[in-house]
C-alpha cells in the first residue's frame, strides 16, 4: 500500500508539473476574438519631388537645396477582429506627423538702379555741371531663414492580417490602406524661386489613400495581453501639393511600430 500511494503521488506530481509548464496560448480559443490596442512609433520619411513642367526645374533645385527631412512619428488606437484561423481585420484611428526643416543662410546680391549723378559736363568756362540720371546700385543682403514645417495627418487604417501563435510567441503580417480624413500644416516653403508661401496655401487638405504593409513579432504576457513590434512601409501615391503648384510631392515612410493589445 505505501508503495502504491507513492506511485500515485508521483503521477499527480507529474500531471501538475505538466499543467504548470503549459504555454499561455493553451487557453480555449473562441471562433472570433477581439482586441483593442495602442500603437506608436517612428519612421524615416523619404520624400520625392518632381517637376510638373520645365518652368519648375529651378524651384525643384531650390527646395532640394534648402529643405531636409527630420523626425516622423505616429500614435493610434486599433480595433481588431480575429478568426480562430489567424486571419484578422483591423481598423481604428491614427495621427501621423512629419517634420521638415526649411533653412536658408546665404548672401544675396541685388543689382538695380537709382537716380544720381550719371556724369559731369565741363562748360567752356571750365565749370563742371553734374548731370543726373540712372546709375547702377548694388545691394548686398545676408538672408537667414528657418522654418520647421509640420504635416499632421489623421487617418483611418483598413488592414487585413494573419497571426500565428507558437508557445507564447506570435508572428504575423498586415497589409491594406490608410484613408486620410484630414491633413493640417504649419510652416512655409517656396512658391517659386524667390517668393515664399504658407504651407496651407500649397498643400491639399486631404490626400486620399496611402498603402501599408508590415510584419510583426509579439509576445503574450498572459491570456489577454500581447506586446509586439512591427517593421513597416507606407507609401503615399498621390501628391501632397495642389494641382496649380509646380512640383509634385510624394512620400514613402519606413519605420517601426510598437503595439500593446488587450484580447477579450
Amino acid at each position: 500500500m505505501p508503495e502504491t500511494k507513492a506511485i500515485e503521488d508521483e503521477a499527480k506530481s507529474e500531471l501538475i508539473g505538466s499543467e504548470e509548464e503549459e504555454p499561455i496560448i493553451a487557453y480555449r480559443r473562441k471562433n472570433i476574438r477581439f482586441s483593442i490596442g495602442l500603437n506608436g512609433g517612428f519612421s524615416y520619411a523619404n520624400r520625392t519631388l518632381e517637376s510638373k513642367n520645365t518652368a519648375s526645374e529651378d524651384l525643384f533645385g531650390q527646395r532640394e537645396r534648402y529643405e531636409k527631412q527630420l523626425e516622423t512619428s505616429h500614435l493610434g488606437v486599433q480595433l481588431t477582429a480575429e478568426h480562430e484561423s489567424g486571419f484578422s481585420l483591423t481598423s481604428g484611428l491614427q495621427f501621423t506627423r512629419m517634420v521638415e526643416l526649411y533653412e536658408r543662410n546665404e548672401v544675396v546680391e541685388i543689382m538695380d538702379t537709382v537716380i544720381g549723378v550719371a556724369y559731369y559736363s565741363v562748360l567752356p568756362n571750365n565749370d563742371t555741371v553734374p548731370v543726373m540720371g540712372e546709375v547702377p546700385h548694388l545691394t548686398i543682403n545676408t538672408l537667414r531663414k528657418r522654418y520647421y514645417n509640420k504635416y499632421t495627418m489623421l487617418d483611418i487604417p483598413l488592414l487585413a492580417g494573419f497571426r500565428y501563435e507558437n508557445n507564447n510567441w506570435t508572428i504575423g503580417g498586415q497589409a491594406g490602406v490608410f484613408a486620410n480624413i484630414s491633413i493640417n500644416t504649419e510652416g512655409r516653403i517656396l512658391m517659386d524661386e524667390i517668393e515664399e508661401q504658407e504651407l496651407k496655401e500649397i498643400i491639399k487638405t486631404n490626400i486620399g489613400l496611402s498603402y501599408y504593409a508590415g510584419l510583426s513579432v509579439g509576445y503574450l504576457l498572459n491570456e489577454n495581453i500581447e506586446i509586439s513590434v512591427s517593421p513597416y512601409g507606407r507609401y503615399f501615391s498621390k501628391s501632397f501639393t495642389k494641382d496649380d503648384y509646380g512640383l509634385s510631392q510624394k512620400y514613402l515612410l519606413v519605420g517601426l511600430d510598437a503595439r500593446f493589445r488587450y484580447w477579450f
